[in-house]
């Protein structure tokens, strides 16, 4: 059986686009640092490995500039092609897909129906633990000079001096 958790395609977008921007260890994703639009519309070379690495071929609100690149925070929340995938290899019945939203605001409605829909007695579940992990409003966030710094063209030359780790080894508070 496959169980297919999606979240709001807008609260993803925010959320990847905030973690993109939280701190040194995810600017790596240079088009997020740039605003929240270029971040989805990010492209990036498009690898052929067939319609479960690509989701979006052919979705056209997607569109990326060629047939070679591939809008890839788009593709993240095409849920109808991914679970098109899924529903190729699986029969409807063994695929449950369920929403983020709806276990925030009933989680023990939807433990239950998971457990329904895995064949589980759900009165033997252990009682949840709600403590909130991972909060966006948690993580630090990176400083102005930084974002200068990682797209500066004018320092470019200049990025192969310092350690790859870099800024990961410098002290937190010069990211505040």
């Amino acid at each position: 059986k496959i169980v297919y958790i999606c979240r709001h395609p807008w609260n993803k977008l925010v959320s990847g686009w905030k973690m993109a921007t939280s701190g040194p260890g995810f600017v790596g994703h240079s088009s997020a640092i740039k605003g929240f639009e270029a971040y989805v519309l990010h492209e990036e070379p498009r690898a052929d490995l067939g319609p479960w690495h690509n989701p979006t071929l052919g979705w056209d609100l997607a569109a990326p500039s060629s047939d070679d690149v591939t809008r890839v925070w788009l593709d993240g929340i095409y849920y109808e092609g991914q679970i098109d995938n899924y529903l190729s290899v699986f029969p409807t019945d063994q695929v449950k897909v369920m929403f983020l939203e709806d276990w925030k605001s009933d989680p023990d409605g939807e433990a239950a129906e998971l457990c329904r829909f895995l064949g589980l007695d759900p009165n033997r579940l252990p009682d949840p633990d709600r403590t909130p992990v991972n909060r966006a409003d948690e993580r630090r966030k990176v400083a102005s000079w930084y974002y200068w710094f990682a797209n500066s063209d004018a320092l470019r030359p200049l990025r192969h001096l310092f350690p790859k780790d870099f800024p990961h080894s410098l002290p937190r508070q010069l990211f505040q």
